[in-house]
């Protein structure tokens, strides 16, 4: 306990790498025309640079005169040639040297966002960026200590993702920033998830009917077993749906070939707080490190981690909880390029 981890983020992660494609991006006309209406562009967002209309992006936290403000679901690109590298955060534990851009959002209590940023693959810089991005609030100053809302997961200039669920009105900043020092230009998709509006959404895997939560969550039951992805980040997260009767269900998932976890959900109650969760192998097949090389964690509702324990090698977790939410992690630290299968046995019992 006491870790934190950018996965919760209040519970609620993300689109695989290549999501700008048609269907997963919402735009804000109003607020493209607006941007473009400004000559948006490349030295548009750095400050002083002489540009008349509105900017993308400023040059440092509470640098947001004529700088518009994200209210609703946008998809930006935004070149920070000729910013400064003001924020040199090292929540990944490595510092974050690049030029950074700062683009002011206004949230409000309940709402759901999912911030997707991807280095342009159409720019020449691009094969040499290693993009990272932040939540910053502005009434802390825009501390990044907490290390709650970021996400600089994956090397290499693949996408980075996280969601967030603000727990009041206020202004925060998405900060693009990079581990490489320099510019380059990055495509900002921020989606302001609506579950139950009728559409699933790029950070949302269902979004009503029979086999999704009034929460938007996939549900795995007796009925679907095997993992349904993307389910990488909390609102994606598939729902364990644990039967009453029998207290257990194995699922079906791959781990690999990314830089992301498999997440699960699943409901603690009062009457069942002790929660098992192991591999399942055919008979004669031992569980190892090489069988399961993956690790299970659990997260709270608060964003600390329980970590599980290997067993003779065989990763497992095995507590008694309080009721509430959790979110169950199953990642490899260093994935390898081909998908690694499992399938996880989930008990709930009064008792260990």
């Amino acid at each position: 306990m006491g870790r934190k981890t950018s996965l919760w983020t209040a519970l609620l992660v993300t689109a695989p790498a290549g999501a700008f494609t048609p269907g997963c991006t919402i735009v804000d006309s109003g607020l493209i025309d607006s941007l473009l209406a400004g000559d948006a562009g490349a030295s548009d967002g750095a400050a002083g640079d002489g540009a008349t209309g509105p900017r993308i992006a400023g040059d440092a936290c509470k640098d947001d005169t004529d700088v518009t403000v994200i209210t609703d679901s946008v998809e930006l690109t935004v070149d920070t040639e000729g910013f400064s590298s003001t924020f040199n955060s090292n929540c990944s534990g490595t510092p974050t040297i690049g030029n950074d851009a700062f683009i002011p959002i206004d949230v409000l209590p309940g709402e759901v966002w999912h911030f997707h940023l991807a280095a342009d693959p159409t720019d020449e810089r691009s094969r040499d960026r290693d993009p990272a991005v932040f939540l910053v609030q502005e009434s802390n100053d825009c501390d990044d200590r907490g290390c709650n809302n970021f996400s600089d997961e994956c090397a290499g200039s693949f996408d980075e993702h996280f969601a967030f669920e603000p727990s009041a009105e206020g202004r925060w900043y998405v900060v693009i920033d990079d581990r490489q020092a320099g510019s380059g230009r990055y495509n900002l998709d921020a989606f302001r998830l609506l579950c139950g509006d009728g559409e699933v959404s790029h950070g949302e895997n269902c979004d009503s009917g029979e086999l999704c939560t009034n929460q938007c969550l996939a549900v795995l039951n007796n009925n679907r077993t095997m993992e349904l992805e993307p389910n990488d980040t909390p609102p994606e997260a598939n729902f364990v749906e644990i039967p009453i009767v029998g207290g257990e269900i194995t699922i079906s998932g791959a781990i690999g070939n990314g830089c992301y976890p498999d997440l699960y959900s699943i409901e603690v109650t009062a009457a069942r707080p002790h929660i098992a969760i192991s591999p399942e192998f055919p008979v004669g097949t031992p569980c190892d490190e090489t069988s399961a090389p993956y690790e299970i964690s659990v997260i709270n509702r608060a964003g600390g981690v329980i970590d599980g324990t290997r067993v003779a090698g065989c990763p497992s977790f095995d507590r008694m909880l309080d009721p509430g939410s959790y979110v169950v992690s199953v990642d490899i630290p260093d994935q390898p390029d081909a998908p690694s299968p499992y399938r996880l046995k989930f008990e709930a019992s009064t008792t260990r």
